[in-house]
């Protein structure tokens, strides 16, 4: 338990890191939070900041894939306690996926928080998963949905030629899956 309250201060400035003799002050106003709204657009404001990087990588996902594709999920994986991080992934259907995923694999991930040295990145707020007030992981999962359908729309998803969907991993987000615009609503 002594661990994990280092991290926590480490997290929220209010140590300084030993190994890299730096302070990391990089609270945010809205860690542990209970105020679901002021979190949902603090989250999209976020995800916003990203989506040229997602389009980019959504555009070499489409010129890369392969023929055998039958279909394209895109996977909100929020983090097993949920405290704030989470992961945006493509993940490829259709024969031998470690091939036709490993095809597309510099494109694949749209969205991740990272734990660096600096602090975390991007600067999406932290939770104490024992106190929320309401799910983290379903509100991530639905925020995250809707900047997916953004950037789907905007990289030209719609005239990919294979079924595809957004959802939560692990059955969080209430408002998921949801069918992309495909051509031929594929």
């Amino acid at each position: 338990m002594e661990v994990l309250s280092w991290i926590r201060r480490i997290l929220r400035g209010t140590q300084t890191d030993t190994t890299t003799a730096a302070s990391v002050s990089h609270a945010d106003p809205l860690d542990d939070t209970r105020d679901e709204p002021a979190y949902r657009a603090r989250l999209a404001a976020v995800l916003s900041n990203h989506s040229g990087e997602a389009v980019a990588s959504l555009r070499g996902l489409f010129d890369a894939l392969p023929d055998k594709t039958t279909g394209i999920d895109v996977m909100v994986h929020p983090a097993q306690e949920p405290d704030g991080q989470f992961t945006v992934m493509v993940h490829l259907s259709g024969p031998d996926i470690y091939v036709l995923n490993k095809a597309v694999g510099p494109w694949r991930e749209l969205f991740a928080t990272r734990i660096t040295a600096a602090g975390r990145e991007p600067r999406v707020p932290m939770f104490d998963p024992f106190v929320t007030a309401f799910s983290v992981n379903d509100v991530i999962v639905d925020v995250a949905a809707d900047w997916v359908e953004t950037v789907w729309r905007d990289a030209g998803g719609g005239a990919v030629a294979v079924r595809a969907s957004v959802l939560g991993d692990e059955g969080y987000g209430p408002t998921t899956p949801r069918r992309l615009p495909t051509k031929d609503g594929a």
